[in-house]
């Protein structure tokens, strides 16, 4: 039985989804931006209260703790040069990460040298419960936080949602196979109009690549230093038509082959990020509908750098509510990573992957 789901809309339609998911992306940004700084704010006055500056007396009572300050210091100057002048076109990751892990050997060489006097040092001022508290209370609206604590109050973690939980309850069933007459999958190749990417960043690099043999993938890039937010996002996707008479869209994006390496340095404060992000634009009005997820995240410590790397698949599953009179919409999927840094600090977020089903049903 066919489905009562379409493949494609009136070409007139197309300029004004695209144009709502413009518009769309604009408030994202502008509240994404919002959100980043006071986020900033929280983790930077938790390290400062808790850690920072209790932190840098304590080393100044050491010998060598001046000299160690010195080469981190050049180090991560070294590492904010580094993102300062990539392209903003698509960067060679493999060229940047070989870089940055040179700069990683550096810190380690470091840490290795002097890593006892480091330890004693931040052992004996770290308010470990007030600032892990500070960190979960920071977080908290993301979902569910898996995390990770690295050396020197640095923290890896991972946001879990409700719908991420579902996640793993729907895949130990099986695929999902949703009827075929109320239901809908979009594969490659996508409409080449719905390949939306975006970029807000000093130094950043952004693209979504499709072809008609591999399309469907994503690259992204994004850089900070000095301070200030930098986001990079890349969707792709199709134009469906959807009946009148259902009230909801329930999405599954299969992306695979997903690649994410988020990387923090600081002596100030900095964080990095990537995720899943899946949305829904409808004609009918502007409630356009953005859900993201969580990859992987990283908080640098005061000294040093938090790192982590993600390879594997990413589902994301999500509900939207749609309009009943029924009508055209814009359905995209993709990835999108982002960075914040303060002070002398730097972050860089890489993330790729295929976006290699798409798949909806309306209810």
């Amino acid at each position: 039985m066919p489905s009562l789901i379409t493949r494609g809309v009136k070409t007139a339609s197309r300029k004004k989804l695209i144009a709502l998911a413009a518009a769309n992306a604009r408030r994202e940004l502008a509240a994404g931006k919002k959100e980043a700084r006071a986020l900033a704010n929280q983790i930077d006055a938790a390290q400062t209260r808790f850690f920072r500056s209790a932190f840098r007396k304590e080393l100044e009572k050491h010998p060598d703790g001046k000299a160690v300050r010195k080469e981190c210091d050049a180090a991560i100057k070294a590492i904010q040069k580094l993102v300062k002048t990539q392209p903003s076109s698509t960067p060679d990751r493999g060229g940047i990460s070989k870089e940055l892990g040179s700069f990683r050997k550096t810190l380690d060489e470091i840490d290795r040298q002097h890593g006892v006097m480091l330890r004693k040092a931040a052992q004996r001022v770290l308010k470990r419960r007030e600032y892990v508290g500070a960190i979960f209370k920071a977080f908290e609206k993301r979902g569910r936080i898996e995390l990770k604590e690295l050396r020197y109050a640095g923290l890896a973690m991972k946001f879990r949602s409700d719908w991420a939980e579902l996640s793993e309850i729907w895949e130990s069933l099986g695929p999902w196979q949703p009827p075929p007459q109320t239901s809908f999958v979009l594969e490659p190749p996508y409409d080449d109009e719905a390949i939306l990417t975006e970029a807000f960043s000093a130094v950043f690099a952004a693209s979504g690549y499709h072809d008609a043999n591999t399309g469907g993938g994503i690259q992204l890039h994004a850089g900070a230093v000095d301070g200030g937010y930098q986001m990079a996002r890349g969707q792709v996707g199709g134009f469906l038509t959807i009946p009148s008479g259902f009230s909801t869209l329930k999405l599954q994006a299969r992306i695979t082959n997903v690649s994410a390496e988020v990387i923090a340095f600081a002596l100030g404060a900095s964080w990095a990020s990537s995720g899943g992000i899946v949305e829904v634009t409808p004609l009918t009005n502007s409630g356009v509908t953005r859900h993201e997820t969580s990859i992987n995240y990283v908080v640098a410590p005061l000294l040093f750098y938090a790192r982590d790397v993600f390879e594997g698949p990413h589902i994301i599953n999500a509900e939207f509510d749609i309009p009943n009179a029924g009508g055209e919409v814009l359905v995209t999927a993709g990835l999108k990573c982002d960075t914040w840094s303060v002070g002398a600090a730097a972050g860089t977020a890489f993330v790729s992957g295929l976006v290699s089903k798409i798949t909806i049903e309306i209810s």
